[in-house]
């Protein structure tokens, strides 16, 4: 299955109805207690490991910092796949059971945990040089590990082959996975009073968070939920840039081995 426009953009989810606050479930503190403005998925294909409604802490009078290593595995990616798994869950097992995903590391461990949570058999493709740590991280939820020689291109093209006729649930291109991002918005606005904040500084790789945090702030000013759209700063490192180089016009080639922050 494919997720990209034939013009090469990625495909976005359009939603209908607005975010209403009265809709939120009160005593579900997971993405969950925003599951109305989910409509795509059924509320008996929920798969949940008690991701989100992670702490924000104060750090200062007007800086806060959003603890998303809380999530299950460790990182927001627990958000997207919750969502993405949750809504694919049914026609997935139809097909078969089994799903396939390319990943360097926090995207990989989550969907092979989220898998393994959903009954679903998972092959995780990773780079030849995949860190150790994320390696048994993946493995320990049971998925398939594949590791691939080459460039990260080449990780994604043979996860999309074995997956031929199947599921690939690629985390970059899967507009369910991004989509699971907006509850991150909805979080922030929520734990700030409905307030919204001035900005918003979010890490970014491929930029799966950016986009889906953006449409989840959008979402709540279109419908009236805060008042005004955050500004949105993208933070990446100096080793892993390909946003900054690609705004910039400049190449860039992903090194084989990231050194630690």
């Amino acid at each position: 299955m494919h997720y990209r426009c034939s013009c090469g953009e990625p495909l976005n989810v359009c939603l209908k109805s607005d975010f209403e606050r009265q809709g939120v479930r009160q005593k579900n503190y997971t993405i969950w207690r925003y599951e109305k403005f989910f409509p795509y998925v059924r509320k008996s294909d929920i798969i949940t490991l008690g991701e989100g409604w992670t702490p924000l802490v104060m750090f200062s009078d007007k800086v806060y910092f959003k603890l998303e290593s809380l999530n299950p595995t460790g990182s927001f990616k627990d958000r997207g796949s919750a969502v993405l798994l949750s809504a694919l869950v049914r026609l997935v097992k139809e097909a078969g059971g089994y799903i396939s995903e390319d990943s360097s590391g926090n995207a990989g461990a989550s969907v092979a945990a989220y898998a393994s949570r959903a009954g679903l058999r998972a092959s995780i493709y990773v780079p030849q040089e995949v860190s150790g740590p994320k390696f048994s991280q993946i493995r320990f939820y049971g998925a398939e590990t594949v590791k691939v020689s080459g460039g990260r291109s080449r990780v994604s093209e043979e996860a999309q082959k074995a997956a031929e006729g199947k599921f690939y649930v690629g985390h970059i291109l899967h507009p369910l996975f991004r989509d699971g991002m907006r509850s991150l918005a909805y979080e922030i606005a929520e734990q700030l009073g409905w307030d919204c904040a001035e900005r918003v500084y979010v890490p970014v790789s491929a930029g799966t968070l950016l986009l889906g945090v953006i449409e989840g702030f959008r979402h709540l000013v279109k419908s009236d939920a805060i008042d005004s759209m955050p500004k949105m700063v993208a933070c990446q490192t100096e080793q892993v840039s390909p946003l900054y180089h690609r705004m910039r016009n400049l190449s860039y080639t992903l090194p084989s081995k990231i050194e630690s922050v």
